[in-house]
């Protein structure tokens, strides 16, 4: 297992997602998958650290309404491509189903149940994606790629271990990368923010032990993600193949990202 935090001030979460073993006895390789929660707080230097990173393409996955509200500000001389993917399987973008949860039981309970139907959504939610995304993953010039989404926890963290998984590497270690969350970020501020937006949306405060719920990475949400997948599909190579991710893009991305 590795830990790749690159350090940039104004994402704490940002990180790459490479290093880990595969099955074949490859590694992924490094320095081409990134992850990250929003980048509209990038300095100058952290823009200039991604552009030496030769970073090519950034998949946005948050909604219309959070990119208009924290929108990123790439300089003039260093614009990676972005692909927008507008999921919508969280608070943040506005998923009523989610805050209904929330309304009906705002307490520790609540917020597992809500989360919980989160990390149930999300693979569903970004399947349509997926065969645009290996394509990518695939080709000379489409990595290094940036996922990310507003936290980098929920979203950014199942698009990730989808992306590990289909390469060959262990649920131990693509558990591993997604617990990292709780170690890279500002942990206090992130809870604050999570108060704040559901005080706003629910018109009283959650008890501490719910937004520690919501803020917190824990493995079980993880894990009901891909029990969804088992449950819906029968197995995760067909949970692929049902998105029309084929046998050939995936030999292609396996190809370009691990190394012997």
């Amino acid at each position: 297992m590795t830990d790749n935090n690159l350090c940039l001030e104004g994402a704490a979460n940002f990180r790459d997602f490479g290093g880990y073993l595969a099955d074949d006895g490859c590694i992924v390789r490094r320095q081409r998958l990134f992850r990250s929660e929003t980048l509209s707080a990038l300095t100058i230097a952290d823009f200039g650290q991604l552009a030496r990173l030769g970073l090519r393409a950034v998949y946005d996955l948050r909604s219309k309404g959070e990119r208009e509200h924290a929108p990123t500000n790439w300089p003039a001389h260093f614009t990676p491509e972005t692909l927008l993917m507008d999921l919508e399987a969280d608070l943040r973008s506005g998923d009523t189903a989610l805050l209904d949860i929330l309304k009906r039981d705002p307490t520790e309970h609540g917020a597992l149940l809500m989360m919980m139907e989160v990390y149930r959504s999300i693979p569903h939610s970004i399947q349509r994606h997926l065969p645009g995304l290996f394509a990518r993953l695939g080709q000379e010039h489409g990595v290094p790629l940036l996922v990310h989404c507003t936290a980098g926890k929920d979203r950014t963290g199942v698009v990730s271990a989808l992306i590990l998984r289909a390469l060959g590497v262990s649920q131990e270690d693509v558990a591993f990368d997604y617990l990292l969350t709780n170690k890279h970020r500002n942990l206090a501020a992130f809870e604050a923010n999570i108060a704040a937006i559901t005080e706003h949306m629910l018109g009283k405060s959650l008890p501490y032990a719910a937004v520690a719920v919501l803020a917190h990475a824990h493995e079980a949400y993880l894990d009901r993600s891909f029990a969804e997948i088992d449950r819906e599909y029968g197995s995760f190579a067909a949970y692929l193949a049902h998105a029309g991710v084929d046998a050939s893009l995936l030999a292609q991305a396996r190809q370009r990202l691990l190394q012997t």
